[in-house]
């Protein structure tokens, strides 16, 4: 019956991946670009290469901006030990460090 329950729910669609998968991969070096991968269903990459390179710089140091600001906002709540919204004013500062499972 295990083996059954197994043909059925893993063998069967396994079976139809293999059978759909192509049976030669083909790589070209020449028109691909490094995260490229053609997604793009509303259409936004550029066609020119040179604009798509300038935008692929936007994105990475949009990117680099943003982990900067988590390190920022990380840092903020281990120095004092408030959440950035308590230091903000935003919230209430309702952490009871009493509750931790682990006492320092």
């Amino acid at each position: 019956m295990i083996l059954s329950l197994f043909y059925f729910d893993a063998y069967s669609p396994l079976q139809k991946l293999i059978e759909r998968a192509p049976t030669k991969l083909v790589f070209s070096v020449n028109e691909s670009y490094p995260g490229d991968v053609g997604f793009d269903p509303l259409g936004l990459k550029p066609s020119d290469p040179e604009e798509f390179a300038t935008l692929a710089t936007k994105e990475l140091q949009n990117g680099r901006l943003a982990m900067l600001g988590a390190a920022g906002m990380i840092a903020q709540e281990l120095t004092n030990g408030e959440e950035i919204f308590v230091n903000l004013g935003l919230a209430q500062d309702r952490f009871d460090p009493s509750t931790l499972p682990v006492q320092f």
